[in-house]
């Protein structure tokens, strides 16, 4: 039986230095019918000259544009080349199992009615290694989850061309967490089905430079998202929400302090802030470790027993609580969780 053809798409800048490992686990892959399509978004180090070198592989398509636009650009370019039915995303930090590909298209094969497949992948910084989504933490099975976070990264998609384009693609104004976006259009509107293969088919090496790792981007694509897709958010309870489930002591907490800040931002941060004012009337700052706005208070400014909320959901939390532990915070209390 003919195979069908899987266009891979990648967006790159400037990561001629790691690209190459990206490409040979495309051309490692069990599943050989694909295309795989690199849009360069104008990079100015040696990127084109270490694609070159796999020039010979005539499966693999090099578009260079002549000036930056955006990963999102590059991923909506790279899927008006694609010639196949079904489309695969890796970044130049990527590294792909060998069986990725031809494990998900068994999965979509079997599964008739799901327009996508994902997996989990392992995101890898210098310090540390988080698996993503952790499947006992995340309710990955149950789409209005997506209300509350993602939990699909790009790079461990399968899925149907005609599900994307018809969903009209990434919104190239966001600066980070275009694929959560996309995936609420996908899955919350457009009703799509998916299917989740637990396994680890993906490592991603996130870089310093990575946009993952701008915080700044972060909060810009959080309200931009959330004021695009109102109608979904301010349908959620999060008020009702967030009462079952909030820490027991938190009563005892702000009691004791008077005071608190929030160790964690985004949508649901500055709900819980305003919960807490609402509820206990008390103001309360946001702790980063990275402060990027005028909101921010970075966390090495702060006495030892200052009194901290962590508010932010199971798997950010554990690890909150190592690097609160490690120097040497006391005065601290989990907020709420959402379960994953």
């Amino acid at each position: 039986m003919k195979k069908e053809l899987i266009s891979i798409v990648m967006p790159t800048y400037n990561r001629g230095y790691i690209i190459s490992s990206a490409i040979e686990s495309v051309i490692a892959q069990s599943y050989s019918e694909w295309e795989f399509i690199i849009v360069d978004d104008g990079s100015t180090d040696d990127t084109e000259i270490v694609v070159s070198k796999y020039k010979s592989d005539e499966r693999i398509k090099y578009y260079r544009l002549s000036e930056n636009h955006g990963a999102n650009y590059c991923r909506n370019y790279g899927v008006k080349q694609a010639r196949g039915e079904y489309l695969a995303f890796i970044d130049s930090d990527v590294v792909w199992k060998d069986n990725k590909l031809d494990r998900q298209m068994s999965c979509l094969m079997e599964n008739s009615n799901c327009e996508l497949v994902f997996c989990k992948t392992m995101l890898i910084r210098k310090d540390k290694t988080i698996e993503f989504p952790k499947r006992d933490e995340h309710p990955i099975l149950e789409p209005n989850s997506l209300k509350y976070g993602n939990f699909i990264d790009t790079n461990t998609v399968l899925i149907k061309k005609r599900a994307v384009i018809e969903a009209g693609g990434f919104d190239e104004k966001l600066p980070r967490l275009q694929e959560w976006e996309l995936f609420i259009r996908l899955i919350l509107i457009e009703k799509h089905k998916f299917f989740f293969v637990d396994e680890h088919l993906c490592d991603n090496y996130i870089q310093k430079d990575s946009i993952s790792e701008d915080d700044s981007k972060y909060r810009t694509a959080m309200n931009y998202i959330i004021n695009k897709h109102s109608d979904i958010f301010l349908s959620t309870d999060l008020k009702g929400f967030i009462t079952r489930n909030i820490s027991a002591d938190m009563d005892a907490f702000i009691a004791k302090n008077g005071k608190a800040y929030i160790y964690g931002a985004g949508y649901y941060g500055d709900f819980l802030r305003e919960f807490i004012k609402n509820e206990y009337d008390i103001d309360t700052s946001f702790v980063v470790t990275n402060p990027t706005n005028n909101d921010a208070v970075c966390i090495k400014q702060l006495e030892k027993n200052t009194p901290i909320i962590i508010g932010v959901n199971n798997n950010l939390s554990s690890e909150i609580r190592k690097i609160l532990v490690n120097d040497g915070y006391t005065n601290w209390i989990d907020g709420y969780h959402w379960g994953y």
